[in-house]
């Protein structure tokens, strides 16, 4: 989840210049930076989320989290594969990336709250 956080970061001061038949370096770094916050966020909600099948503070919340974690890593899969195939004009990829997007943040937000509940 580091690597996501960090890569949001990044992807926020690079912006992506994918409509450029010759990328500058900005876009590049973009570009770059994506394949590795991507897979980050995705694989890392549903690792962190098999970790807590061991942890019986989250035995309420791990079967959620797990669902969404695996959803999230097919989807991190799904939006990289898809990125150079499908038309940018018809806005699918961006509809594809924004519901990465919101599984992973959504699996923040369910493990954020839930462990701020969670008192030892």
């Amino acid at each position: 989840m580091g690597i996501w956080g960090f890569g949001a970061l990044v992807l926020a001061i690079f912006p992506t210049d994918l409509s450029s038949a010759n990328p500058l370096i900005h876009g590049i770094i973009h570009s770059i930076t994506v394949l590795f916050a991507f897979l980050g966020g995705g694989f890392g909600a549903l690792i962190i989320s098999l970790k807590f099948r061991n942890d019986d503070k989250f035995k309420r919340v791990v079967l959620y989290a797990l669902q969404l974690g695996l959803f999230s890593a097919i989807f991190s899969i799904i939006t990289l594969l898809t990125v150079s195939t499908i038309s940018h004009q018809g806005n699918i990829w961006g509809l594809i990336e924004r519901v990465f997007i919101a599984s992973v943040l959504l699996w923040m937000l369910i493990i954020s709250i839930y462990s701020l509940k969670k008192k030892d």
